[in-house]
């Protein structure tokens, strides 16, 4: 090959290339040292030193020092550096990362080299990949092998191992005890053609107490020849013994393309070898197309093998053939350079990257002869396709995740929000700028330092696991429950540089919680109730039927006395406190909605318009009683007295929440009420509803008593000024009538009761004729009497033969019967206890239909609702009349049935 030939292939190889004088001053360069260095020229080389122009800076980014630069140590050890990595920094900050092998030429009087060849690839884009791929491995693989070599201990006086770790066996095939049990075994390991020199320069160095570099061949468990490299430190152990203390590398790989790039030409050879570079070049005058030695291993051809141009090209890729064909033909015809990356087919089949550099010298204006570098770059493209592929991998799970995606830069206080992320508070891509203080503005006011405050503790290291919840503002002000979830990054010190995580929108299970939580209280109210509606059911017959026999006997004696005289005076007090022991059954049994009741179509502004006077005087004369009775409006089923309770519940609750003047207001509407309104209220369906408020200028109420305003038992008022059962019966009585109660109330505010019922779909019953009753006179008329209670049995006969009907007693079901059938008149009326020991009192009905058909029925009780519905008596139509019950209450109902139709088989 001619010397123009390596001259020029010199000049051309993409690698920088240079040689240094034995003052470590460039004295001679090719042109790709120079446009690596940012120079012109390399003439702009010649006579600079290196520490000159620029900062020569160690692949950790400190400073170099002059003695460990590859010139410096090798103009001064007679020794090659290989692959050392350093950094050049240049005047305007930008720095260059170097991949630099230095080898000693022409050595002086002295065997010391008077001249170093340098070469040197511009590895910055790689490095850049290599950081960034040991990052995204650090990132997404977890934990790495430590170290891919043998380390280990060994006594400096006897050379024999104390300690290897396991990678000893993968290296060189013989198991860790081997290495500890035998005493020489590394001195028996050895290659036999290195044996001397390793041992004795180990020796000459740990007399010296120097740590040591070094390289020699160990023979492998199967055989084989391994290269190692053994970088070895003195130490001592606790006892003052001296040890020494190593790493063993394979580098046998490397041995072995040093020694074959070694066999190349002198300098061109010696560049491939260390480079990996192969140089060709094409003669146009005969198409004859040579290659180096490294060329000829990239293509993996004998060195044999005589290549020509088409030959050449076949070996890249079908999708690169035509590009290079192109590339060949414009610097044919052209001198147009090119330099392509492109993929290649090996002989053996292999597919490689290759770099394929290549220009035409020009005589007389024509191109006569192409030449070229030629480099296996598939590390490289191989780093950055799956540098690639990881980043692709990353965005196709972020984008295809349905949770949100943020990155925290520590360092710049960068962030980075994916699209997702911004979707769950309703912006679009474009639309929010990332950064900690939008995220610190979208936090719930209520949440933001328990959340920042604990991003905090994490990153300070006091919390292992960045998880917490918090509300955070959609783009619409209202919230959504975000899970929040990250993990940190952190260097060598522990000191965190980066952090991601995740955001999933919880606001579904919030919401869920909270509806379970409801559900529970709800359930624990109702269970509560339903206890407490158990005892007053319990008690409530026994004690109805005392108070029925309190009262009728009263008022019997109330008839006989005359009014004004201190036994009169005592029978009302005695009349009073049986009504007033009736009342607190009726609300026990009202707020547990187990209260008899006769529902009816009315016109609530009817209802309420009558009740007035009584409420006037209810709540007395410094209270200001307003009705605003709403226009049209529906109407609902209910019991009116049922009405009457509630109305003076609140009322009485009003008046004592008033300190001297105030006002109450009452008023009536029409209202449409949503699934929204009714969210909470289970069992409750949305539509029209009639509205009945009561407003109070009184001392309001606080969150702490809002709590537990309906709950029985529960008041705020003094001792004996309540029993804490009147908002539980208007709970209960609403309840009970398929309606729901808003209550609004703050201290020094007022209250507002507002409450629902669903509008009724039939007419409006007509309204009872006003008047006095006459008299009732039952001459003539006879009345079965059936109970099993023997004092309710007098009275009743008592109250019912003073109006002068034909009483026919009976005690049991069975006499009742008897009696009827004995009887020379015909029953008029029957008045019946409903639960009985023989059968009940509408199987007597039933019975007694067949001796005396068409008898009216007028059925009597003390039971609650629940233990009375089931038997028909509660039905539309039917007579029912509660206990306790006065003489009036008797008579009224007495009056009521008989003035019914007879009854039709």
């Amino acid at each position: 090959m001619t010397r123009d030939f390596t001259a020029e292939t010199f000049d051309a190889v993409a690698f920088g290339v240079a040689v240094a004088d034995a003052e470590a001053r460039f004295v001679a360069a090719n042109r790709a040292a120079a446009r690596i260095l940012r120079l012109p020229g390399p003439e702009a080389l010649h006579g600079q030193d290196i520490g000159g122009s620029w900062t020569v800076l160690r692949e950790d980014g400190s400073p170099m020092p002059r003695e460990e630069w590859p010139i410096v140590r090798t103009l001064a050890t007679g020794r090659p550096c290989h692959d050392v990595v350093l950094g050049v920094a240049f005047p305007g900050g930008e720095v260059a990362w170097l991949l630099v092998t230095t080898e000693p030429i022409a050595p002086g009087p002295d065997g010391r080299p008077t001249r170093v060849v340098l070469s040197f690839e511009d590895i910055t884009s790689r490095q850049r990949a290599v950081a960034a791929l040991r990052a995204s491995e650090r990132r997404y693989s977890g934990l790495v092998n430590s170290l891919d070599g043998i380390v280990w201990e060994a006594d400096a006086r006897t050379m024999r191992f104390t300690w290897v770790s396991p990678q000893a066996e993968r290296f060189l095939g013989y198991p860790v005890r081997d290495w500890l049990d035998g005493p020489t075994f590394w001195q028996d390991h050895i290659h036999p053609d290195d044996r001397e020199r390793a041992v004795a320069y180990c020796l000459e160095c740990t007399a010296r107490g120097e740590d040591h570099d070094f390289e020699y061949r160990m023979i492998a468990a199967d055989g084989r020849v391994v290269w190692l490299r053994d970088l070895v430190t003195l130490a001592r152990d606790e006892g003052g013994a001296p040890l020494l203390r190593g790493v063993m590398f394979d580098v046998t790989t490397r041995r072995r393309a040093e020694d074959a790039l070694r066999a190349s030409e002198e300098l061109l050879e010696r560049m491939g070898r260390v480079a990996g570079v192969g140089g060709w070049e094409l003669d146009l005058a005969g198409m004859t197309l040579r290659w180096t030695a490294q060329t000829y291993r990239i293509h993996e051809v004998p060195d044999h093998f005589v290549p020509t141009v088409e030959q050449a090209i076949a070996f890249y890729a079908p999708e690169a053939r035509p590009l290079i064909e192109a590339a060949v033909q414009a610097c044919i015809a052209e001198a147009t350079p090119y330099d392509l990356e492109l993929p290649f087919d090996t002989a053996t089949g292999r597919r490689l990257w290759v770099r394929a550099v290549g220009q035409a010298q020009v005589e007389d204006g024509r191109p006569v002869r192409l030449f070229g570098a030629f480099q296996d770059i598939t590390d490289r493209k191989l780093a950055e396709l799956e540098m690639r592929r990881s980043r692709e991998q990353f965005m196709l799970a972020v984008q295809g995740s349905r949770d949100g995606i943020w990155d925290w830069d520590l360092r710049d206080d960068s962030l980075f929000f994916s699209a997702r992320w911004k979707e769950m508070i309703g912006y679009a891509e474009a639309e929010l700028q990332p950064s900690m203080r939008t995220f610190r503005e979208h936090l719930h006011p209520d949440d933001r330092d328990r959340v920042l405050g604990e991003l905090r503790r994490y990153l300070r290291g006091e919390l292992d696991t960045y998880s917490t919840e918090f509300r955070f503002r959609h783009k619409d002000g209202s919230y959504v429950w975000i899970h929040s979830r990250g993990e940190a990054l952190r260097d060598a010190r522990g000191v965190p540089y980066r952090m991601a995580g995740s955001h999933t929108d919880i606001t579904e299970r919030k919401r869920a919680e909270a509806e379970r939580a409801r559900l529970q209280e709800e359930l624990l109210q109702a269970q509560k109730m339903e206890s407490i509606g158990r005892l007053a059911g319990g008690v409530a017959h026994d004690f109805n039927n005392m108070l029925s026999v309190i009262l009728g006997h009263a008022d019997l004696a109330l008839e006989t006395v005359p009014p004004g005289t201190p036994v009169h005076d005592d029978l009302r007090e005695i009349r009073a406190a049986a009504v007033r022991s009736a009342g607190l059954t009726r609300q026990l049994l009202g707020f547990s909605r187990r209260q008899p009741i006769e529902p009816r179509v009315l016109d609530l502004n009817d209802t309420v318009g009558g009740m007035l006077k009584l409420l006037r005087r209810l709540i007395g004369e410094e209270i200001e009683l307003a009705w605003l009775p709403g226009p049209g409006l529906w109407p609902i089923a209910i019991d009116p007295a049922q009405v009457d309770q509630i109305l003076a519940n609140l009322l009485v609750n009003a008046r004592d929440a008033i300190d001297g003047v105030g006002q109450v207001r009452i008023e009536t509407a029409n209202v449409h009420r949503t699934a929204a309104d009714l969210a909470g209220e289970a069992g409750l369906a949305p539509g029209p509803h009639v509205m009945l408020a009561v407003h109070d200028t009184g001392s309001g109420m606080g969150p702490e008593v809002l709590e537990h305003l309906f709950e029985p038992f529960f008041t705020t008022k003094g001792v004996g000024r309540g029993t804490g059962l009147g908002l539980a019966n208007v709970y209960g009585i609403v309840r009970q009538n398929g309606g729901h109660i808003r209550v609004e109330s703050a201290p020094g505010a007022g209250t507002s009761f507002r409450l629902y019922f669903p509008r009724a779909n039939g007419r409006v019953a007509a309204a009872v004729p006003g008047g006095v009753e006459p008299a009732m006179d039952g001459t003539g008329r006879v009345v079965l009497f059936v109970e099993d209670e023997a004092a309710i049995l007098r009275l009743g006969r008592t109250l019912l033969e003073r109006k002068g009907f034909t009483v026919l007693a009976a005690a049991t079901p069975g006499e009742a019967l008897e009696l009827a059938a004995a009887s020379p008149e015909p029953i008029d009326l029957l008045i019946t206890d409903v639960v009985m020991p023989e059968m009940s009192g509408l199987e007597v009905a039933e019975r007694l239909e067949a001796i005396c058909p068409g008898a009216r029925r007028l059925f009597v009780s003390g039971y609650p609702e629940d233990v009375i519905a089931h038997r028909g008596i509660l039905e539309p139509g039917v007579h029912f009349l509660q206990k306790p019950f006065t003489q009036p209450d008797l008579e009224a109902k007495v009056r009521e049935a008989l003035a019914a139709p007879a009854r039709r088989g």
